[in-house]
């Protein structure tokens, strides 16, 4: 059985979103997709099973880059141009429009 302390021990020197941040966000353009492969490869895991470290590290891309990241379904995320982050977000405001009127 782990102990409470155990419990929250850092994996390693670095939180998740940092190595995803520093390896692969860091370095990234307009039009860069992202497969998931190297998201398993950094994080050392399958990162499927958990993607806050992804979205915590998007939010640090956008705050210093002024980059921001869009879902390609089976594939990955591609960092999107400008002129694209108003579509983004039409799409997130029909999914908002959609939950509320659930």
């Amino acid at each position: 059985m782990k102990t409470a302390a155990a419990m929250f021990e850092p994996k390693g020197d670095l939180p998740e979103w940092r190595l995803i941040y520093d390896q692969i966000l860091a370095t990234v353009d307009f039009g860069d997709v992202i497969p998931y492969a190297r998201l398993d490869e950094v994080l050392g895991r399958p990162f499927l099973d958990n993607r806050k470290p992804l979205y915590r590290a998007r939010v640090h891309l956008g705050e210093l880059r002024n980059r921001w990241l869009a879902s390609v379904p089976g594939e990955g995320y591609r960092v999107i141009q400008a002129n694209e982050h108003i579509t983004e977000a039409q799409g997130h405001k029909r999914r908002a429009k959609r939950q509320l009127s659930m």
